[in-house]
């Protein structure tokens, strides 16, 4: 019979610690483990349409919405408060672009001056929000003598597209150096792909192109793909006759479940998460 071997684990030695020089703790420097709190994450949220994304965020207290596409005020029981870029348009004559602009220079000058009016702010959605900015980026560039349609007519090499991008980046991290958090709503629809094998399949991808995708999605702490499923199930409801007695009966409704996957970003230290 083979005897057991006992090991002991050999002892760490104390490493002594070294007073942080005060000048540099006055400056922010710490130690220790400081993982993000959830509250304070910056956001992705993906999925497909109607799969919940904006019922999902709207739950989220002391949250504004920037509502590009005209649908956070049709959700049903929703909390906090929005904007909807269209309807404000249209009641005050401006541009969309300029309604955007003037909430995002107002939120950024009362962050600043230590009066923010919530916690964070939600782009819905990201797709549309692009839209907004090169619209607005094409008639910036566009001279009498040409007129720009596109966002591939201006410069060359993607030029057009990666100052759209860079301002899709820019205003989260503006609201940040106020003092607020920020999500990002992006769609996801159902592409046909062709494998190294030549056989195609079904694949879930972003509805916006990479080039806008991946920038603003490196800065979130968190990301969050949303699916749903509803369906006709039986559920007990109890009647009372009226002499003081209870009759458990069903009967059948539609039931939504919700289906959350989270990932966050490996190159951050996050403490997570129960959604």
């Amino acid at each position: 019979m083979v005897e057991p071997v006992i090991t002991t684990p050999a002892e760490i030695p104390q490493i002594p610690q070294i007073p942080l020089p005060a000048k540099y703790v006055a400056l922010g420097l710490m130690t220790g483990y400081h993982p993000i709190a959830l509250k304070d994450a910056r956001l992705y949220v993906t999925g497909l349409s109607g799969e919940g994304k904006s019922t999902f965020l709207s739950s989220i207290p002391n949250a504004w919405v920037i509502d590009f596409e005209k649908g956070v005020g049709s959700i049903a029981c929703r909390r906090g408060a929005y904007f909807n870029i269209s309807e404000i348009a249209m009641k005050t004559g401006k541009s969309k672009y300029d309604v955007y602009r003037a909430i995002i220079d107002n939120l950024i000058g009362d962050g600043k001056a230590g009066k923010r009016p919530c916690a964070r702010v939600i782009f819905d959605t990201h797709d549309e929000w692009a839209a907004l900015e090169t619209s607005n980026f094409l008639n910036e560039k566009s001279k009498p003598t040409k007129m720009l349609e596109n966002i591939g007519e201006y410069g060359t090499k993607g030029s057009g597209h990666a100052m759209v991008q860079g301002r899709c980046k820019r205003r989260p991290v503006d609201l940040e150096d106020a003092g607020y958090t920020w999500a990002v709503v992006g769609h996801l629809t159902y592409t046909i792909e062709t494998g190294l094998d030549g056989k195609e399949s079904s694949a879930l991808r972003p509805v916006l192109s990479k080039v806008y995708v991946a920038p603003v999605r490196r800065l979130s702490e968190l990301w969050i793909t949303i699916n749903s499923k509803t369906t006709k199930e039986r559920v007990p409801v109890v009647y009372n006759t009226g002499d003081g007695k209870e009759v458990t009966t069903s009967k059948e409704q539609q039931v939504t479940r919700y289906n959350i996957f989270t990932r966050s970003n490996e190159t951050k230290s996050i403490s997570l998460v129960v959604l």
